[in-house]
């Protein structure tokens, strides 16, 4: 058996692990990062983080994800709901819906004020647009989410179609 072979085995027996293809829309942009966001290990969502929060944009096939994640007594909303999205060079001018709450996250288990931890709260607002189930790239310029009256650095970010070998959990 050659060594590759012995490698995959041993991995999918250790570790749970086996490579597969996928095909995704894969981010890239200024002031945040490409990340994997749920279970899967496909780098398909860009985050951009302050100091206590999290905006992420996600692409799926005829549809755009927008959570957010804040300290639970913050006030959040957008600037504007203004958003551009490019689609193989076609542009729409859309408007998105408010942030909808979506579940809390008490990350010290209930015991905020023994340990100085703050509950979460995570949001979402979505928008639906089917010409993008065969893109191959997409621009989305998005709307600037306001924590507390504060601005997130935001910027564009670039989708584009790809085919890669990832590793993914088999159990998810």
């Amino acid at each position: 058996m050659s060594k590759v072979i012995v490698l995959l085995l041993l991995s999918f027996c250790l570790l749970g692990c086996a490579p597969s293809t996928s095909t995704y829309m894969k981010p890239e942009g200024n002031f945040g990062k490409a990340t994997i966001d749920g279970c899967g290990q496909i780098p398909s969502t860009f985050r951009y983080e302050s100091k206590k929060s999290a905006f992420k944009v996600t692409v799926y096939r005829n549809q755009i994800l927008f959570g957010l994640e804040a300290v639970s007594n913050h006030e959040v909303k957008w600037s504007s709901s203004k958003l551009k999205v490019i689609v193989d060079g076609q542009s729409h001018s859309l408007n998105v819906g408010e942030f909808k709450p979506s579940y809390l996250r008490q990350p010290c288990g209930g015991f905020a004020e023994a340990f100085n931890c703050a509950a979460i709260q995570h949001y979402y607002s979505d928008l639906e647009l089917p010409n993008m189930m065969e893109a191959s790239e997409v621009i989305i310029i998005p709307p600037t989410p306001l924590i507390n009256g504060k601005p997130m650095k935001v910027d564009r970010i670039k989708f584009n179609k790809v085919t890669e070998t990832v590793w993914s959990a088999l159990n998810c």
